[in-house]
């Protein structure tokens, strides 16, 4: 936690150095007429992000500033938009022929944007500056669309088992061996729930499927060798499979066996820092982001924790996890995509994600970039350990983007999760009827096409 002290402070630093330089160029506004070139002659180029927070804001400032200072030749005006509204506000000035230069743009939609022509191709600069090596190739293909890229990821995301060492021992667990496959994970969960269990009474619970940050879809995916609902090939619906109806099955068991009354009880105990349930000792198994490091560090930062990839549903389907991401673009119809394009190589360069990981502990989509936290000595141990840990992961990581002929289909599959979740339909059921709207869609989709 030191190290982000002094980058802070750093990032302040640079931002008082460069104050008069960025007060002349910030004549520039978010809407309407803006400024091209500031007051030294420097090419003003506009880059919108959602980052507004006291902990993301000056981090992303300072890899600004640090552009601006690294050449004399473009100058990055940095400006904040809220959450949503800032995709909003870009398509409009897209369809107003004044977009701002660089937006952080949901990676899953790249498709729909590139097809209407409101993200700029970006491969005639790859073709110079061939960087996409740099980053892991899944993110690459959800940011591409007919063999052409139209953004450079920046940030993504995974999951993994976070485990409470000290409740794996009390219940005479192995705290160093977690489990591998869903039939150990099942041995544990039931160990450490009952040896907690008093008088019919449960003060600990040792793993809940829907609790954490990997929730019912999530497990579905896993549970099917990391295959996706839908697949691009033969445009294939894929949500009633045998290893996504074993998952749901499987989700339906813990909460038949627990009963949902329990569930939901022990669930209206959960809060926020200290109140979360892994931190406070309540669940010993929290399938999380990476980022969740920084709530234990805070808030619980004596706790014995382990990290382990989820588990495979059999010994050889893979330990699936899943995420989604954001990626840098260039909006169709910027006056500046040259110097654009220079800006998204910085913003993307290992040094500059490497800043933002670990002072933000989001995972980047530069490879490069978590190696170096992961090997970083002024990090504590825990933490190198996280970046390891992400870094492993990432190679069974997959998104799922969206897709133009089956738009929207994750509310159709949502929909009939969360009624078996609730027990409200067996999951054959749920599964076969979600199978069918979907297909359902698909052909709808491609006739109006």
């Amino acid at each position: 936690m030191k190290k982000i002290k002094v980058y802070l402070a750093a990032a302040c630093a640079i931002s008082m150095a460069s104050a008069p330089f960025f007060v002349t160029a910030a004549s520039a506004q978010v809407s309407g007429h803006r400024d091209t070139v500031s007051a030294n002659g420097r090419e003003v180029i506009q880059f919108w992000n959602f980052w507004g927070s006291p902990q993301h804001q000056p981090i992303i400032q300072h890899i600004v500033n640090a552009f601006n200072a690294s050449q004399n030749k473009i100058f990055v005006q940095n400006d904040y938009l809220p959450w949503g509204a800032i995709w909003t506000k870009e398509l409009a000035t897209v369809a107003a022929g004044n977009p701002p230069d660089v937006v952080i743009q949901d990676i899953n939609s790249v498709k729909f944007r590139a097809q209407a022509k409101q993200a700029t191709n970006l491969t005639p600069f790859l073709k110079k500056d061939n960087i996409l090596k740099k980053f892991f190739p899944q993110l690459v293909s959800a940011a591409s669309y007919n063999g052409n890229v139209y953004g450079i990821p920046y940030n993504t995301d995974t999951r993994y088992m976070y485990y409470n060492k000290t409740l794996f021992k009390a219940a005479g667990l192995n705290p160093n061996n977690p489990p591998q496959t869903w039939a150990q994970l099942d041995h544990d969960a039931w160990v450490i729930t009952n040896h907690f269990k008093k008088d019919g009474q449960y003060s600990v619970i040792g793993f809940y499927p829907l609790w954490g940050g990997f929730g019912a879809t999530n497990w579905m995916i896993n549970a099917d060798g990391g295959r996706n609902f839908i697949q691009n090939k033969g445009h294939q619906v894929l949500v009633n499979t045998p290893g996504k109806l074993a998952a749901l099955q499987w989700i339906d068991s813990y909460t038949r066996k627990l009963g949902l009354s329990t569930v939901e009880t022990f669930q209206s105990q959960f809060g926020s820092n200290q109140q979360d349930p892994f931190l406070s000792g309540k669940v010993a198994i929290y399938p999380n982001l990476p980022n969740f490091y920084q709530n234990i560090a805070a808030y619980a930062p004596k706790l014995n924790f382990g990290i382990a990839p989820m588990p495979s549903r059999t010994a050889t389907s893979g330990h699936w996890s899943w995420g989604g991401g954001f990626d840098a673009e260039i909006p169709y119809g910027s006056k500046h995509a040259a110097a654009a394009w220079q800006f998204i190589k910085f913003l993307t360069n290992a040094q500059s994600q490497a800043y933002w990981a670990e002072n933000v502990y989001d995972t980047v989509g530069n490879r490069q970039a978590i190696e170096i936290a992961a090997h970083d000595k002024k990090l504590t141990p825990q933490a190198q350990m996280v970046w390891k840990a992400t870094l492993a992961n990432l190679k069974w990581t997959v998104l799922t983007p969206q897709e133009l002929w089956a738009p929207n289909y994750m509310n159709i599959i949502n929909n009939q999760i969360n009624a078996a979740t609730n027990l409200e339909f067996p999951p054959q059921k749920a599964l076969t009827f979600a199978q069918q709207q979907v297909e359902r869609l698909v052909q709808q989709t491609s006739h109006n096409g």
